[in-house]
């Protein structure tokens, strides 16, 4: 959703997470795609953890897809993804700004945000 909902060169994000345009996209769509590597990388990148907390919470469907295709399907098994899934651990993941990374955990711990 990023470089389609935030000017990628000047960044206004608002001064809460809902009211930045990422969520205003998220919040209007229907389902949230979620493409995984090997390494599991999107559950270390913080505003991706969001994206799938508020999916979650705006009860919105999700899929997960991998390079060989949809996770579930003939060709992908979904054992490494509910693994991966099931030791995310949202402290690990991080955000490029602090300031991002300090209210994405406080939102998602459920404290106002600052």
């Amino acid at each position: 959703i990023c470089v389609f909902a935030n000017n990628q060169w000047l960044l206004e994000l608002g001064e809460t997470l809902g009211q930045s345009p990422f969520y205003r996209a998220l919040a209007g769509s229907r389902m949230t795609v979620v493409m995984m590597d090997k390494a599991s990388e999107v559950l270390r990148r913080l505003w991706c953890v969001f994206e799938m907390h508020e999916t979650s919470v705006l009860r919105q469907g999700f899929e997960f897809w991998t390079p060989l295709g949809k996770v579930g399907s003939p060709l992908v098994s979904s054992g490494p993804a509910l693994h991966a899934l099931g030791n995310l651990d949202v402290r690990a993941a991080s955000a490029t700004n602090e300031v991002d990374q300090r209210q994405i955990i406080n939102y998602i711990a459920g404290e106002p945000e600052l």
